[in-house]
């Protein structure tokens, strides 16, 4: 009988978070000048794992349980586009789960960095991490790191008056 408000809710919060995920894949697909940009597979993780950070950054303050749903349900919806581009590429099955711990592994070890520039505004900072992980901007819109680190202000104040102001 109660149940199914429990299950409501449940689904609310995954049509929010598919919608916070899509966002994420339109500004992800306006980012590259060129669209064949996409076949650099570690390029794409590395810009999608700073988007995701913005997400989470946006609704880092808010104490509601909420909010950790949503971004549950975004790192599910990540994992399984991790899962369907790798299997795109060719990898294997028996590979395949391999590969994506690997990548999940990646992405979480590259959060406490990103809380860091983002927490300092550290513009520096960020383009070193940006160096360090091999992530050129080249054929991208963004003429230097200034430019996209203001793009990623922006996207995290559109996502969080879009999606975490209730």
């Amino acid at each position: 009988m109660i149940l199914h408000y429990f299950k409501n809710k449940q689904k609310k919060n995954e049509q929010l978070a598919n919608l916070i995920y899509i966002d994420l894949i339109d500004n992800l697909k306006s980012i590259y000048k060129n669209k064949n940009q996409y076949s650099d597979f570690d390029l794409v993780f590395e810009i999608t794992t700073i988007l995701i950070f913005s997400i989470f950054y946006s609704s880092k303050n808010q104490t509601n349980k909420y909010f950790n749903d949503i971004n549950q349900i975004i790192i599910n919806l990540f994992t399984r586009d991790l899962n369907y581009s790798l299997s795109e590429l060719g990898v294997g099955d028996m590979r395949k789960s391999k590969y994506v711990r690997k990548y999940i592994k990646k992405f979480y070890f590259r959060l406490p960095k990103l809380e860091n520039i983002f927490l300092y505004n550290d513009i520096d900072e960020f383009d070193k991490y940006l160096k360090k992980f091999s992530i050129s901007l080249n054929n991208t819109i963004f003429t230097d790191v200034n430019a996209f680190f203001l793009f990623l202000k922006l996207f995290r104040v559109k996502v969080k008056k879009n999606f975490f102001i209730k």
